[in-house]
């Protein structure tokens, strides 16, 4: 796991926290296939404690959905944490949409169907790897070329989510945010 990853989920968490101080139990929903999602949960793990939250992992091998938000619901999870991997990009509607259901308070990577996002603009990673294929269609060596991270990070908050589920979003936060949904 990159450096920038742990600092991610890690101030996705602080996020969570800031903005909803009562909750205490945060479900942590993984790839169990994922080395790169279980490496993820081993650092989080020990970071829990530390904001006052009990995390609790759900690591799942194979995402049936009604699975997953059986295990989520039955362990009294409050709110709700995605790690980034590409089993869950292919079923995030449905992930907004059953985390909806159970009232779950939750944080993506990025997501803006879902009630808060923190991470890089997609957009701007499509705009960067578009330049990057130009430079190859130009000639240039694949190997020759930069790796680049992304240095812009962006909060979305989605208040037709929050309407839905009846939270009210401090002013705080909805002031820090890159973008508001209405």
């Amino acid at each position: 796991m990159s450096f920038n990853t742990w600092i991610l989920n890690q101030k996705r968490l602080e996020i969570l926290r800031e903005t909803f101080p009562k909750i205490r139990r945060v479900a942590v929903l993984g790839n169990a296939s994922s080395s790169s999602n279980l490496n993820q949960w081993e650092q989080l793990k020990t970071l829990g404690g530390g904001l006052g939250l009990d995390l609790l992992p759900t690591m799942v091998s194979d995402f049936g959905e009604s699975a997953a938000f059986e295990m989520i619901v039955g362990n009294g999870a409050e709110a709700l944490t995605v790690l980034p991997d590409a089993t869950f990009d292919t079923a995030r509607e449905r992930i907004v949409a059953l985390a909806a259901t159970h009232n779950l308070i939750t944080m993506y990577e990025v997501e803006a169907s879902g009630l808060m996002s923190y991470g890089p603009n997609p957009d701007r990673i499509s705009y960067r790897a578009a330049a990057f294929v130009n430079n190859i269609l130009k000639g240039a060596q694949p190997a020759d070329l930069p790796v680049e991270q992304p240095t812009a990070l962006e909060l979305l908050i989605n208040l037709k989510v929050a309407k839905a589920l009846s939270i009210s979003m401090p002013d705080a936060m909805l002031g820090r945010a890159d973008e508001v949904i209405e």
